[in-house]
């Protein structure tokens, strides 16, 4: 069979062969083949080192990219982080110490007995109220106090994220007035009140309530959640001039605090 020689190849910008179809009826030399081959390998191999020269710089100014993104997220979270604890500290050096809160409670009432025993007379301030411990209580109060006020009590800390969103998002949009502090908060807001230590501050500022977190941290460090429970029970005010849960059963069933079952609770 005749053989014919192929034109020359064209050679491309980029310095690659031809890859024309070859003309009809025409048949390689081995020789021929084998060159062909060959040169075909050197084109792919030179087609892949350019297409990685291309890749590789885009990579690598991505990756410069996102490190210079997370150097100023980070930078951005150390100066929040930092103002943050300083403002905590402001805030922490205008208030008592955690320690005191457990004495901050309103005076005891002064029973008046005559000398076979029987009661004379009760002498309290604007409102009567008795001391118990937390162990003197009916379980049912526990539980229903929990349960009513602050269901997360015994597993979260001093302040509840969720909860303040939640109160906030409801109070602005006037769908609901329900509170977001939390028992431990509410502890520290009847130490600020009944310690007198609020000033010119207003109860319903957002420098109070920040003055509240703080001093519930604080609290919640200084105190197992029992005390604090137990704090938040002798001292809350139940109505009809009844401060305490102790004052609250004998004013309103007759009864010390240790018998009241679950409807009175």
């Amino acid at each position: 069979m005749t053989q014919i020689s192929p034109p020359p190849p064209r050679r491309r910008r980029a310095g690659l062969g031809s890859d024309r179809p070859l003309p009809a009826g025409y048949v390689r030399a081995p020789e021929e083949a084998g060159a062909y081959g060959a040169e075909a390998l050197e084109r792919r191999r030179r087609a892949s080192v350019y297409r990685q020269r291309r890749v590789v710089p885009k990579r690598r100014r991505a990756l410069r990219v996102l490190l210079f993104i997370l150097a100023l997220f980070a930078a951005g979270s150390a100066t929040f982080v930092a103002v943050a604890f300083a403002a905590y500290n402001i805030y922490r050096a205008q208030l008592p110490d955690a320690s005191t809160v457990g004495a901050m409670e309103p005076p005891l009432d002064s029973y008046v007995y005559d000398s076979s025993g029987k009661l004379m007379a009760v002498y309290h301030g604007d409102t009567r109220h008795d001391h118990i411990s937390l162990a003197a209580m009916s379980r049912w109060v526990k539980l229903a106090t929990v349960d009513t006020e602050d269901r997360h009590f015994y597993e979260e800390g001093s302040w509840d994220i969720p909860r303040l969103v939640s109160a906030g998002v409801g109070n602005l949009t006037h769908s609901s007035t329900a509170g977001g502090s939390t028992i431990t908060e509410q502890v520290a807001k009847l130490s600020l009140e009944g310690g007198n230590l609020l000033g010119p501050t207003s109860p319903h500022s957002l420098d109070y309530k920040i003055k509240e977190i703080v001093l519930g941290n604080e609290i919640s460090v200084a105190f197992t959640k029992d005390q604090i429970l137990e704090m938040y029970l002798n001292r809350v005010f139940y109505g009809n001039g009844a401060t305490g849960i102790e004052t609250a059963a004998e004013l309103y069933f007759h009864i010390d605090a240790s018998k009241l079952d679950l409807a009175q609770a």
